[in-house]
């Protein structure tokens, strides 16, 4: 098996510590790191799925893209923002302070459900054509400040070795949302200071734009010393390409929310920018992206978790909610 340095948290090397070699699946189970690099994960795990009985055809079937039905559920979601977006800057026109207020916060949960067309077209599995599906996740990722290229990186790792925290550290569990009064006030108004608790997630306004600015200098999108921090610096040490294509990506993120900026002052429309860059922070409770104060500190595997390890399991359909 491959010898190669583990890494702390914070992405940086464990200097003190010999090499590492990779230990096998069992020795992870209840490890809260260090882990090796990936590359020597990959050599050294190697795993038997359980296939679920079905009858011949029907993965087939249920896998069918369909273009029609992707415009449907695409277009459809954009109609509803785009006209829950009309009302708000009618009623902010109006000056009806209390009807805007709860306009915006309608408008912003509309929005933020826009993770989940992320995860789906994420996967490739929306539409037929290739470049319908790639034209609308962008178009989401955009308004949603989302990182599809990031994402892909990791969630691969998901689905490949899923709840294996040697090669899939996307969720560990357990994940516990908090009911602290503050964070739910934000999450169900206006989500300006929160700080993210979950990978890819990028908590509230600030935190996003200071992530998205860290990414886009070439960075690592999230906290240091956070177990999301070493799982993406893990990601980038092991596909430099895709953490360049990230980068890039982030800098097209920026340019994009700084030109709706330019044009909202030009135009005189502010509003415009707060629902078009800022819709996603209001309301943002009904998406499970942004469960509150959700942690993955915890020491060791959840029960559940436990009871699936081994060397025979079923992984969750890629059509399942997002996060999986």
């Amino acid at each position: 098996m491959a010898s190669m340095q583990p890494v702390k948290y914070d992405g940086s090397p464990m200097a003190s510590m010999q090499p590492m070699k990779y230990e096998g699946p069992e020795h992870y189970v209840q490890s809260q790191g260090p882990f090796p690099p990936l590359k020597a994960v990959r050599e050294g795990l190697n795993l038997r799925w359980y296939r679920c009985p079905t009858p011949r055809g029907a993965l087939t079937r249920l896998a069918q893209r369909s273009d029609a039905q992707g415009l449907f559920m695409a277009v459809g979601h954009l109609s509803i923002w785009l006209a829950t977006f009309a009302f708000a800057l009618t009623c902010w026109r109006g000056g009806h302070a209390a009807l805007t207020a709860l306009a915006v916060v309608l408008h912003g949960t509309v929005g933020s459900t826009m993770v989940y067309g992320c995860h789906e077209m994420g996967h490739g599995t929306v539409f037929r054509t290739k470049r319908l599906n790639d034209g609308f996740l962008a178009l989401y990722s955009l308004l949603f400040w989302w990182d599809p290229v990031e994402y892909a990186t990791s969630h691969t790792q998901h689905h490949r070795y899923t709840q294996y925290p040697e090669a899939d550290r996307e969720n560990v569990p357990p994940i516990v949302p908090g009911l602290e009064f503050w964070p739910l006030l934000q999450l169900f108004t206006l989500n300006l200071t929160l700080r993210p608790d979950r990978v890819f997630g990028k908590g509230g306004a600030f935190s996003c734009v200071e992530l998205t600015v860290r990414a886009a200098l070439g960075g690592v999108a999230a906290d240091a010393g956070t177990k999301q921090h070493e799982w993406l610096s893990a990601l980038h040490a092991d596909q430099p390409e895709q953490a360049a294509k990230s980068m890039r990506w982030n800098r097209v993120l920026l340019a994009f929310h700084a030109a709706v900026l330019g044009a909202s002052v030009y135009a005189r429309e502010p509003a415009v920018f707060l629902l078009t860059s800022c819709h996603s922070f209001f309301g943002t409770g009904s998406a499970t992206s942004s469960a509150a104060r959700s942690t993955a500190a915890s020491p060791g595997p959840s029960p559940t978790s436990a009871r699936t390890r081994g060397r025979w399991r079923c992984p969750p359909s890629w059509s399942s909610s997002s996060g999986t």
